[in-house]
């Protein structure tokens, strides 16, 4: 559903703020969809987090007049942060790839098949490998390739095709290059990666051959926002498989890109419902 609104409000518990939230809501003509809130009493006592989403149709207050609104309403009221989307066109997504396909064409096929709120508007990759993947799905490609010398340089080309294409979210689709710092500035919260969930273990290349060499019982993946700090963002989506002594090296390899296209699509979901929210280096995540 386009032209809804979701609010999500962090700040210390206090009486009255999930009826605020609601009363504002019901005063000003709206329908709520959908509404959550969890209180964490051990990492962050008494510290409360509410997400809120409700029809613009019929609303009382103009989308650009929103937010302020919630601010004096809400936001001074409970000294809370408010974080605002007013859903009216899908999100634009930048998909960075290097060679593998499975995270790709997951993505790709959701957005033709409309299951989610959001569209893949550029490729960009370190090789030219699926550019004709891109092509057939008509998504604009670039090739931006990249060395540890050049990292700096390909990040302020990077981040000028983005706002060229005006991307609200990025994907590394294993994309397995480090992103710059400028840019993880620029899309801080705005980044999400996928890789196996063995780490610090088997770092570097055929992950899952190390995996059958040391004799592990499960593999897995982890998608998480991008950070500074290399694959330690905030965990979003997880999922993990048990396998067995009879595996072949290929056979994990391949049971691998499942669980990471599956993990990866969560949290894509997860993000473009903006149903995640940051609470340190934990999210958050209202189902």
């Amino acid at each position: 559903m386009n032209n809804k609104a979701i609010l999500r409000v962090a700040g210390q518990l206090q009486q009255g703020i999930s009826a605020s939230l609601t009363q504002f809501v019901y005063d000003n003509g709206g329908n709520i969809i959908d509404f959550d809130q969890y209180v964490d009493l051990e990492c962050e006592p008494n510290r409360y987090y509410g997400r809120i989403e409700w029809s613009m149709d019929d609303f009382q207050i103009a989308a650009d007049d929103l937010e302020q609104q919630l601010v004096t309403s809400i936001g001074q009221k409970f000294n809370a942060s408010i974080n605002l989307n007013v859903v009216t066109k899908p999100l634009r997504l930048a998909i960075l790839v290097t060679h593998d396909l499975p995270c790709f064409y997951s993505i790709v096929m959701k957005s033709i098949a409309r299951d989610w709120n959001a569209e893949p508007t550029m490729v960009v990759s370190n090789h030219e490998t699926l550019k004709f993947e891109a092509e057939r799905f008509q998504i604009p490609f670039y090739h931006l390739p990249v060395t540890p010398d050049t990292r700096e340089a390909q990040g302020k080309t990077l981040l000028s095709l983005l706002a060229d294409n005006s991307i609200d979210l990025i994907v590394l689709a294993k994309y397995m290059q480090i992103i710059p710092a400028n840019v993880i500035a620029e899309y801080r919260d705005r980044i999400i990666n996928i890789h196996h969930s063995m780490l610090p273990s088997f770092v570097g290349a055929r992950p899952y051959h190390q995996a059958r060499e040391y004799g592990v019982k499960f593999i897995g993946a982890t998608a998480h926002y991008v950070t500074e700090g290399l694959d330690e963002g905030p965990i979003i989506a997880q999922g993990i498989k048990s396998i067995s002594h009879k595996k072949t090296s290929a056979e994990l390899v391949n049971i691998g890109k499942s669980i990471e296209a599956e993990v990866m699509l969560r949290a894509l979901e997860l993000h473009i419902d903006r149903r995640i929210m940051i609470a340190g280096r934990r999210s958050i995540i209202f189902e």
